[in-house]
Formats: C-alpha cells, sequence, structure tokens
C-alpha cells in the first residue's frame, strides 16, 4: 500500500463515513442520547470501556464510507440501466416521458461524475477519445506526474459521497417534514453537486494538460 493510496482511503471514505455518522446524530439524537443514557444506567461497568467502543466505531465509520461509495456506484449503473432501455427501446425512445426521465437520472446520477467530464473533453475535441484520455491518464500516471490530477480525482471521489448523503438527507426531511431543515440540506446538496462537478473538469483538464506538458519536454 502506497502513501497515496492510504490518503485517499481514508480521507475519502473516513470523511464520508464521518459526516454520514454526524447527519445521523443529527436526525436522531434524541433516540439516541435516550438509548445510550437508559443502556449506561442498566449497565455501568459499559463506561469502563469507552476506550474499546471507540476503536470499534473508527473501523466502522470507514466502513460505512465505503457502503455510500458502493451505494453512489450502484445510482451509476441504475442511471446506465434507464438510458440502455430507453434508448433501445421504439416505444420509449424520444418520447416525452421516458425522455423527461432519462434527463432528470442523468442530471441527478451523472453529470457530477469524472465519466461524464471525460464526454464533455471528448465532445469539446479537447480528447480524441474516451479511450485516448484513459491513455494519457496512464501515461502521466505511469510517469510519476499524476499527483495533481490524482488530488483533482479524490476531491470529485469525496464530494460525491457527501452529494449523496445531502441529498438522502435532503429527502429524509422532505418525507418527515422537516421544515427547518429543508433549506440547509438543499443549500448543501446544491453546493456540494456542483462542486463534485467543478473537481471532476479540473481532473480531466489536468490530465489532458499534464500529458501535453509531459508530450512537448519529451
Amino acid at each position: 500500500m502506497n502513501t497515496s493510496f492510504t490518503y485517499r482511503d481514508f480521507v475519502v471514505y473516513f470523511l464520508t463515513g464521518a459526516l454520514m455518522v454526524v447527519f445521523v446524530f443529527v436526525f436522531f439524537f434524541d433516540d439516541l442520547m435516550s438509548f445510550l443514557s437508559i443502556r449506561l444506567k442498566l449497565y455501568p461497568i459499559l463506561k469502563d470501556f469507552v476506550a474499546v467502543f471507540i476503536i470499534i466505531v473508527v473501523p466502522l465509520i470507514y466502513a460505512t464510507g465505503h457502503v455510500i461509495h458502493a451505494i453512489d456506484y450502484s445510482l451509476l449503473k441504475l442511471h446506465l440501466y434507464i438510458y440502455k432501455v430507453v434508448r433501445n427501446s421504439d416505444n420509449l425512445n424520444g418520447k416525452q416521458y421516458p425522455e423527461l426521465a432519462l434527463s432528470i437520472s442523468k442530471a441527478l446520477l451523472y453529470n457530477h461524475r469524472v465519466v461524464n467530464s471525460i464526454f464533455k473533453s471528448v465532445k469539446g475535441n479537447k480528447v480524441q477519445s474516451v479511450d485516448a484520455f484513459w491513455d494519457k491518464w496512464y501515461k502521466i500516471r505511469n510517469d510519476g506526474r499524476y499527483e495533481h490530477a490524482e488530488y483533482w480525482h479524490r476531491q470529485n471521489d469525496l464530494f460525491k459521497g457527501i452529494y449523496l448523503i445531502c441529498g438522502t438527507s435532503l429527502l429524509i426531511c422532505i418525507v418527515f417534514l422537516q421544515w427547518w431543515f429543508i433549506p440547509v440540506f438543499l443549500f448543501l446538496t446544491i453546493i456540494f453537486y456542483f462542486r463534485a462537478i467543478q473537481y471532476a473538469d479540473h481532473f480531466v483538464e489536468t490530465v489532458i494538460l499534464t500529458f501535453k506538458n509531459m508530450s512537448n519536454f519529451e
């Protein structure tokens, strides 16, 4: 395990998991405090195992981060499935409501990802193809010049996770009519969504520019 992997592993997944824990406390603070209070009264000995509890919680937070990003990946697969169904059906392709559903799916589940930024670069003639982009990525990584691009990629991963947490929290607020929290989580969801897009664009642009500069010096 190298240093960059360790940094990515614990910053992206641990911070995402920690934020999820914070939001759980926000929504269920009273219930959790009541539960802990009752358990501590029934089992006072638990107070002597605080250190053990912390040791257990840390990897659980990290695992929670992995679960969140696994859900995020599943949502990408869901969008691709919707896209495939609509585009491959003569009864759905080009029709108003299926196209609307596809547009919503793309906006919520796809636009903030690196893959979308790559396709935007292909359409903008900044790179010849998706395969050509990943070829450039491989070459700068293999040449030891990936540090700056990796930073943007790592930030995109982090903010994708935060966007998912905030978006889910917003839905919970709407379902349970938590009116005070709705504007807060709506604002956070929008902010982190566009930050994820920004970091994805920066990643793609940095890979292309780094490869171009590397080629000029060869």
